[in-house]
């Protein structure tokens, strides 16, 4: 803080903290008269005395006090400032617009404030009175510097205690996600909460550019743009290192040995501008954000990993089964939009996406021509289709990192009622993720074709659905595959369905 700055921070916190209004109280009874108390920083511009003859009219008329200022005597307590800041005692000054005038130098620890004018319209004040008010104002500067004090130590505190609970807040953030599509925009809301802008942007590097992969705003019509790492300023400052801190606008690079990303400010709430504890606070935030962003980008790729894996699997089922019997790529988006519209979180969809990539892997195990034939199946035909689940299960659960979806594929074809397999499981006992598969993959077993069925038409395809409302289906979900019905999403889903089979044909 600069000693301007400061002198006009002691001479606010002197004039606003009450000290100078009980003074004038006391001094008003010991006077028996109207005193009047006046704080001066020092002068600043080229014209200090027409200032100083403008605050003495604007004050001594406030207390009711008639009297004719004039230039000369204005002249006088200028040239006594400055004798009483080399002396540092207070003097008299000789005034026509007032019976006494007394001026003390604000002085403590060797700094100079400012000073305070006693004006006493009638009568004076004595020695003892006027060597007590000199007691007095040291005390109350140095009460005035200690609150100051206090105010520096809690501005400085205080974005470490905020930088500290965000830490704790971005802790909880990483831990809760490590989708990138939930991840960036929460990590948004937090700093454009934390910081109380109007506006946070976070980007992702992609080769040259910086892309806005999300952003948090007061007005929600704010579209961030890309930036250039090469040809914008703004850009090679962050490529650099370097974190841009201007008025209405913070910037913070996120890297991890390069430029990975950036959080992008502007404005802040309170018509304020960005200063150091924002970008102390901001800083903190991106060295977590970088952690978190790091592990759902390694995440991301393991995903895909396995994703790969997945269909190398559905592959083999396909080399081994007729095409026409395995499910059509657009299956996923059937399950996928059913699972939507119930309203699954996050991760239960990345595993029922999982399951359906792998719902049938169990039949490799069983003989081809149990699996092209037409006409009815035997009791033991039937008995070993119906074991699929179980062999699918037995596969995926080698994979450890597809526990979760073992009891989905397991339990794909138990019945709501209890009369399914291969476990005879009832309402909600069947995991959500089987309930859901069971109404796509009977749905898709209607209107596709099946060796062993004629396909039927949509509309009655959705009537049939809706007749085993409660029976083989839960209520629930029946009614989730009905939105999607009614938003149009299995019309073009079906269609894409069919059109698939029918090029494999």
């Amino acid at each position: 803080m600069s000693d301007q700055i400061l002198e006009k921070r002691v001479i606010e916190t002197l004039d606003k903290g009450g000290d100078l209004e009980r003074l004038k109280f006391h001094l008003d009874r010991f006077a028996e008269s109207n005193v009047v108390l006046i704080l001066f920083s020092h002068p600043e511009s080229k014209k200090p005395i027409s200032e100083l003859v403008k605050k003495i009219k604007k004050i001594i008329k406030e207390y009711g006090i008639k009297a004719k200022i004039e230039k000369v005597s204005v002249e006088d307590i200028k040239k006594k400032m400055k004798h009483i800041s080399r002396s540092g005692y207070y003097e008299e000054v000789k005034c026509r617009f007032a019976h006494s005038v007394w001026l003390y130098p604000l002085v403590h620890g060797g700094a100079d404030y400012g000073y305070l004018c006693v004006i006493v319209e009638q009568g004076t004040l004595p020695k003892k009175i006027l060597n007590f008010v000199e007691d007095y104002l040291a005390i109350s500067l140095e009460k005035a510097l200690k609150e100051l004090e206090l105010v520096k130590v809690h501005g400085t505190l205080r974005p470490r205690a905020v930088a500290l609970s965000s830490v704790h807040t971005m802790h909880r953030l990483i831990s809760s996600t490590l989708n990138m599509e939930e991840l960036l925009p929460r990590l948004a809301r937090l700093c454009l909460q934390v910081t109380r802008s109007k506006i946070c942007a976070i980007y992702i590097r992609k080769g040259s550019y910086l892309k806005p992969k999300a952003a948090a705003s007061v007005d929600s019509k704010y579209k961030p743009r890309s930036l250039s790492v090469q040809s914008s300023a703004i850009g090679r400052s962050l490529d650099s290192g370097s974190i841009i801190l201007k008025n209405n606008a913070l910037w913070v690079p996120l890297i991890e040995e390069e430029l990975i990303g950036a959080i992008g400010l502007r404005s802040k709430q309170n018509g304020r501008h960005f200063d150091f504890n924002d970008k102390e606070i901001l800083s903190v935030l991106a060295e977590q954000a970088i952690v978190a962003i790091k592990n759902a980008q390694l995440y991301e790729t393991q995903n895909r990993i396995l994703i790969e894996s997945l269909k190398s699997l559905s592959k083999i089922l396909e080399a081994k089964s007729p095409k026409i019997y395995t499910h059509p790529k657009s299956f996923i988006d059937l399950v996928l939009a059913i699972a939507d519209e119930y309203g699954v979180s996050q991760e239960d969809r990345e595993y029922i996406k999982y399951a359906t990539l792998l719902l049938d892997t169990g039949k490799i195990a069983i003989p081809e021509d149990i699996l092209k034939k037409t006409s009815l199946l035997t009791e033991k035909e039937y008995h070993s289709v119906k074991e699929h689940p179980i062999k699918s299960a037995e596969i995926v659960k080698t994979i450890k990192a597809l526990k979760p979806v073992v009891p989905i594929i397991l339990h794909h074809h138990e019945k709501f009622d209890g009369s399914g397999y291969p476990k005879g499981l009832k309402g909600k006992k069947i995991p959500l993720g089987a309930r859901i598969l069971a109404v796509a993959d009977t749905f898709e077993a209607m209107i596709c074709h099946r060796p062993y069925k004629k396909t039927i038409n949509f509309d009655k395809a959705v009537s049939e659905i809706l007749k085993q409302k409660g029976k083989q289906f839960d209520p629930e979900v029946v009614d989730a595959f009905i939105r999607s019905v009614k938003k149009g999403k299995l019309q073009k889903i079906s269609q894409r369905m069919r059109d698939e089979i029918k090029k494999t044909k």
